[in-house]
């Protein structure tokens, strides 16, 4: 069917089964409004407006279907909710999916490319489960606007300006993702008590990037092999726990007007400039941390209230020592404070206290000979 207003039109219509069609040179490939529990399977809808367009709908399940060079959007989910969205392939489109005022759904094992947008949320679509999706080639791989709840898990985000961008969007979370090769790979703006878990940015300019955002969780990422490891900007009281940043061809974890934030349990190791920065970014903790870089931690402007460790209590560290304090200070020529500083009583902690400037010290540096990774 081709050349059409509509080429296929259902409307108040269920349990239906739409296979392996061709739909092209119309306004809407194929227009699903007010139906529920239909199935769209191996079809393909191109150089349309709209590839597949579901309007008020629900139930409904879209396996396997192709949709390219359609002008507006490749799938369109419009206040439509508990649809399955899988195994499909998009292409060439403004945006290859989107889903306005659409929770609920789950999209699998879907590949959207060469777009201005892959995949897009927005407009309270809560709820939704992206699982297994890759974007490749956009502009902005996986984009989630004014939308809460959501779980991204396990997608893969490749060369695009933008690989995950949350804006303006509460309590989502981002597990087991990988973005690698974008300008900036996974992206928080305007946007809270969201969990990055388990990611990893690799090959990017900015690794993970918090913008005027707060009270994020970030946990057990990775951030390698880029400009900026983790880079946080006019961003307050963030938990940053177990992430690995390292081999960054600047900084491995950067703070900037960003205060009181807790930094523990991280390792920052081996990044060419310096391991950490921290730039007028007062009332942060940070403690328990592993730093092995030739420059550990460089300061800028003014930082007040910055503690550089917790109070010393018993318990593993991060390097495996049975006491809790300051942090690991190495460097990979094994020169580094906690490698050269004696720990007589042998409770793992320095006998003197580091001294990074008048600001902040370190009075409970862990001690160590050993280099550790």
């Amino acid at each position: 069917m081709s050349g059409n207003g509509i080429s296929l039109l259902l409307r108040n219509s269920s349990e239906n089964t739409i296979v392996n069609n061709s739909m092209s040179d119309s306004s809407y490939g194929i227009w699903v409004d007010s139906s529920s529990n239909n199935t769209l399977s191996e079809n393909n809808v191109s150089y349309n407006k709209a590839g597949i367009y579901v309007k008020v709908s629900s139930g409904n399940m879209l396996n396997n279907n192709t949709a390219f060079n359609n002008s507006d959007s490749g799938i369109n989910l419009w206040n439509s909710g508990e649809n399955i969205l899988s195994n499909s392939t998009v292409s060439n489109s403004n945006v290859c999916i989107v889903l306005h005022d659409s929770s609920e759904n789950v999209l699998n094992n879907n590949t959207v490319s060469d777009s201005n947008y892959g995949t897009w949320l927005y407009s309270s679509s809560n709820n939704n489960k992206l699982n297994n999706n890759t974007a490749l080639n956009n502009k902005v791989g996986i984009y989630v606007k004014a939308s809460s709840g959501n779980t991204l898990t396990e997608n893969i985000a490749l060369n695009s300006t933008s690989g995950i961008n949350l804006w303006d969007s509460v309590g989502n979370t981002l597990s087991s993702n990988i973005a690698s090769s974008n300008e900036v790979s996974i992206s928080l703006q305007n946007s809270s008590k969201n969990s990055l878990l388990n990611n990893t940015a690799t090959s990017n300019i900015y690794g993970i990037w918090l913008g005027s955002s707060s009270n994020n969780k970030l946990d057990d990422n990775t951030a390698s092999n880029n400009k900026f490891g983790i880079y946080l900007k006019n961003s307050g009281n963030n938990g940053l726990s177990g992430n690995w940043a390292n081999s960054n061809s600047r900084y491995g974890v950067y703070l900037g007007s960003s205060r009181s934030n807790i930094l523990t349990n991280n390792k920052v190791v081996s990044n060419s400039e310096y391991g950490f920065c921290l730039m007028d970014s007062g009332n942060s903790s940070i403690f328990n941390n592993l730093f092995n870089n030739t420059n550990n931690i460089y300061f800028q402007g003014t930082n007040p209230g910055t503690s550089l460790n917790t109070t010393m209590t018993q318990g593993t560290n991060i390097i495996g020592g049975s006491n809790l304090g300051g942090n690991f200070w190495a460097t990979p020529k094994r020169n580094g404070f906690s490698q050269t500083r004696p720990d007589k009583n042998g409770d793992g902690i320095c006998d003197v206290a580091y001294a990074v400037n008048k600001e902040c010290i370190d009075y409970l540096p862990l001690a160590g000979s050993r280099i550790t990774n």
